[in-house]
């Protein structure tokens, strides 16, 4: 299994549900992946620094790490984890919700 994949697709700055991608050339929807383990948690903010794993994961070809996406362009916090510790996914189902930061500041404040 190769390593380092990146999580999902941003597209605006609405929050956002990232997918699972695919970790290796031959995945297919049938193939199931098991988080292993998250490296944050909800409300954690994510650094801007597409080498970091974000969670590891398990598969026919062994473990794996998926990495905090490149493309978000600016900081964003974990709104929800969607796949726990232990859980069993596929291709493209929902693994975690993000908002960017700037938006969650602004809320908090209209809200105080």
């Amino acid at each position: 299994m190769k390593t380092g994949k990146q999580a999902g697709k941003a597209t605006n700055t609405k929050p956002l549900t990232l997918k699972l991608p695919m970790l290796f050339p031959s995945m297919t929807r049938p193939d199931v992946i098991i988080v292993v383990r998250w490296n944050f948690k909800e409300g954690d903010v994510l650094p801007l620094d597409p080498d970091q794993c974000l969670l590891v994961v398990s598969c026919v070809y062994g473990e794996g790490s998926l990495l905090i996406p490149d493309f978000l362009g600016r900081p964003h916090r974990i709104v929800k984890i969607l796949q726990p510790v232990g859980s069993t996914m596929q291709l493209g189902d929902p693994l975690f919700a993000l908002e960017p930061v700037e938006e969650v500041l602004a809320r908090e404040e209209s809200v105080a």
